[in-house]
C-alpha cells in the first residue's frame, strides 16, 4: 500500500526560513484519502490572514508496515488548491438568528 495522507497540520508563517515548530498552527485537517480512487475535501477552513507562507506538513499516512499504521513524513496529492472563503447570503445559519451562536 502506498502513503495517502490522512491527516495533516496548516501552519502559517511570515518568515521563508522559518522551521515547522516556529510557525503557527492555523488547522489540523483529517483528509479521507485512505484508499486509492478520486476524493475531494472542499469544507476545510482556517484563517491564513496575515501570513506570507503556508506549510503543509502530514501527520497521518496510510503506510502499513509491522502490523502498523505509520507516518513516514511525504504523501502526494496530484491536484491542490485553495480558495478564499466566500459569504453566502442564502446559507441557513444566515437566518437561524441566536440559534446560530
Amino acid at each position: 500500500m502506498g502513503d495517502r495522507v490522512t491527516e495533516m497540520n496548516v501552519r502559517g508563517t511570515n518568515d521563508a526560513d522559518a522551521e515547522k515548530d516556529d510557525c503557527e498552527l492555523l488547522a489540523t485537517i483529517p483528509l479521507p484519502f485512505g484508499a486509492k480512487g478520486e476524493s475531494g475535501v472542499k469544507s476545510n477552513t482556517f484563517n491564513a490572514t496575515g501570513y506570507k507562507y503556508l506549510r503543509f506538513y502530514p501527520t497521518a499516512t496510510t503506510y502499513y508496515n509491522n502490523s502498523s499504521y505509520n507516518n513516514r513524513g511525504y504523501f502526494h496529492f496530484a491536484e491542490f488548491q485553495l480558495y478564499h472563503e466566500t459569504s453566502n447570503p442564502n446559507a441557513q445559519i444566515n437566518f437561524m438568528g441566536d440559534l446560530a451562536n
